[in-house]
């Protein structure tokens, strides 16, 4: 079951208007949808107890992380709708802003999956901790040159 329901990321400020073939009558159901997988995903990263953990903070970081998964894919998806409206159209369209708003959203979740998963024990006798490295293969000093 999902942390975050439909309206929370409505208020995030994600409309019908953005996706294609989505009205207001089938908005809830695209995102129960998003939100569901996304849920399945982030449940998928952290394992099953830190997903089910309802105390605080944890909740909370675990909410915030399921919220910004959903936001980073809803803002992949919005991407996708933007160029392909802008094929036939013949003009010029910068995915600028979306893009922008899907990494600082990727960003924040794979550091609130950082934090959630930091120290956890896979092993009850405490001879095994394990944590989290974040790494990747691109250089940021090269994609701004």
């Amino acid at each position: 079951m999902s942390k975050v329901i439909a309206a929370e990321i409505k208020a995030l400020g994600f409309s019908p208007e953005m996706f294609s073939g989505v009205d207001d009558t089938t908005f809830d159901d695209f995102l129960d949808a998003v939100i569901e997988e996304q849920a399945e995903i982030l449940e998928g990263r952290i394992g099953s107890a830190q997903y089910a953990v309802a105390t605080k903070p944890t909740a909370t970081q675990v909410k915030r992380a399921e919220k910004a998964l959903v936001a980073a894919e809803l803002w992949r998806r919005r991407i996708v709708v933007k160029l392909s409206q802008a094929v036939g159209a013949g003009e010029d369209i910068s995915a600028k802003y979306e893009q922008q708003a899907r990494q600082e959203a990727t960003a924040e979740a794979d550091q609130l999956v950082e934090k959630i998963t930091d120290g956890v024990t896979v092993d009850s006798t405490g001879d095994f901790a394990g944590g989290v490295t974040t790494s990747s293969h691109y250089d940021s000093d090269a994609s701004s040159a």
